[in-house]
């Protein structure tokens, strides 16, 4: 110990004084009532005061109210419990002389009458340690909670005294359509927007999660079925109002509500789900107004396509009748023929009126509208068959067509006959820098694609019967 004494002393006040201002961490000497007694320069760095700003006030001036009375115990423990040979760690938030608070780990020792303090800005890790961690509970797209903290919280929230538990499960719909017509941006936009409708009519202590792609859970503790009806209640009601690209946001609801202590809240979620289903299936009998909306958005896009979709309507109506089927099945190839082409809702206005030669690009681009057009109308369970001739309507008998390249007997019969009725349309009823077929230009086309493009057999049908052409 003497030896230490006479390095100490042989080092010089100058030398130590020297230290304790070069240190990068924050040094301070209080007395026991905090009393701020000295400071070095480090606080300048950490905390924008000069050390004589400092010097001479208590800590609890620049301390977060949140975190004072955590500090005053910390150091009456420290002082009670006479811990002179051993540091103390805690943290706490500074105020900084810009207005802003920074995070503080302290180490505290009691010696004799002082306290000897050392502090270092941590700030950014507890940022970070902060952002990792609600990044852990919460969905990056909405800002919800996510599955993880909602299963968490199903088993803590439950005990009887939260009873009666109600547990909301949604599940949106037409989002993989919203991302096949409008791309994945407008996808989200339609999720984020269905979980700020689902946050604003919820209560502020209600629980919702993101519980998967397209499904939302809303826990609701100490609620009845009857209160959490009223939430999804208002929740249909507001989300009625909001749109994304004119599509309405549609959300399927389930909801169920464990009363007893006995009931399994596994089996409360499950009943949930299958409530959630069972409403889906009548949201998607509502399918063909989600169409309707498509339509009315695909027309006011392109005239050019409404008047097009009108006059193919008719010709296969026409043809229908040609080739004696029954009326149900005239009016579904007359309907196939009008959708044939609602797959362009997803082709930007400038492609579909362009009046130069499309490029390449612009050509693979429109290509998309019969795989996009068989997704919104395939969907609905009766038009299947529609879907099929949608998609199919620009295959040829040799092969040659697109998306899949089939041939003859795997083109459905209603494809062949919209692809006659679209093509005489479009050969007489250009809106592009080409000069508009005669209809005997036309015919002769058709004709000469007969047993290539089109079915020879239809291809006759449709001249001689529809057109009344020789």
């Amino acid at each position: 110990m003497a030896e230490k004494d006479k390095t100490m002393e042989a080092l010089g006040p100058d030398i130590l004084n020297q230290l304790f201002d070069t240190a990068p961490d924050m040094i301070c000497i209080t007395r026991v009532d905090g009393f701020l007694l000295k400071v070095n320069r480090a606080s300048k760095s950490i905390l924008g005061y000069e050390p004589a700003e400092i010097e001479g006030t208590y800590p609890t001036q620049y301390i977060h109210p949140d975190d004072a009375g955590k500090l005053d115990q910390t150091l009456h423990e420290i002082l009670d419990e006479g811990l002179h040979t051993e540091f103390n760690q805690y943290i706490n938030r500074f105020r900084h002389k810009d207005g802003s608070y920074r995070y503080l780990e302290w180490n505290t020792r009691l010696y004799h009458d002082h306290y000897y303090c050392v502090a270092r800005d941590v700030s950014d890790r507890i940022s970070y340690q902060q952002k990792i961690e609600y990044l852990s509970y919460h969905d990056t797209l909405t800002g919800l909670y996510n599955r993880r903290f909602c299963e968490e919280e199903i088993r803590r929230m439950d005990t009887a005294r939260n009873l009666p538990i109600s547990i909301i499960m949604g599940d949106m719909n037409r989002l993989k359509l919203m991302n096949d017509i409008f791309g994945h941006e407008k996808g989200d936009e339609y999720i984020r927007m269905a979980s700020d409708i689902i946050r604003t009519e919820c209560r502020p202590d209600d629980i919702i999660a993101r519980w998967g792609g397209d499904e939302f859970v809303i826990l609701l503790p100490k609620t009845s079925q009857i209160d959490a009806r009223k939430i999804v209640s208002r929740i249909i009601m507001s989300k009625k109002k909001q749109q994304v690209n004119g599509i309405p946001v549609s959300i399927a609801f389930g909801l169920a509500t464990k009363s007893l202590p006995g009931d399994n809240l596994s089996g409360i979620i499950v009943k949930a789900e299958k409530n959630m289903y069972r409403s889906k299936a009548t949201c998607e009998r509502s399918r063909k107004d989600f169409i309707d909306w498509i339509i009315r958005m695909l027309f006011e896009k392109s005239a050019v396509e409404s008047q097009h979709a009108k006059r193919v309507q008719q010709l296969c109506k026409q043809m229908a009748v040609v080739l004696g089927f029954d009326q149900d099945l005239v009016e579904r190839i007359a309907l196939a023929g009008f959708l044939h082409d609602i797959g362009k809702i997803a082709i930007s206005t400038q492609i579909l009126e362009k009046s130069d030669a499309l490029t390449e690009e612009e050509v693979r681009e429109v290509q998309k509208h019969v795989m996009i057009g068989s997704q919104i109308i395939g969907k609905t369970h009766e038009w299947h068959d529609i879907g099929y001739a949608i998609l199919s309507h620009h295959e040829y008998i040799d092969g040659s067509g697109y998306p899949k390249g089939i041939s003859d007997q795997d083109i459905p019969l209603i494809a062949k006959i919209i692809a006659l009725a679209e093509c005489y349309d479009a050969m007489t009823q250009r809106n592009n820098d080409q000069e508009k077929m005669t209809v005997d230009q036309a015919i002769a086309e058709i004709r000469r694609n007969a047993g290539r493009q089109f079915d020879s057999e239809l291809a006759e049908i449709f001249i001689k019967q529809v057109l009344q052409q020789p």
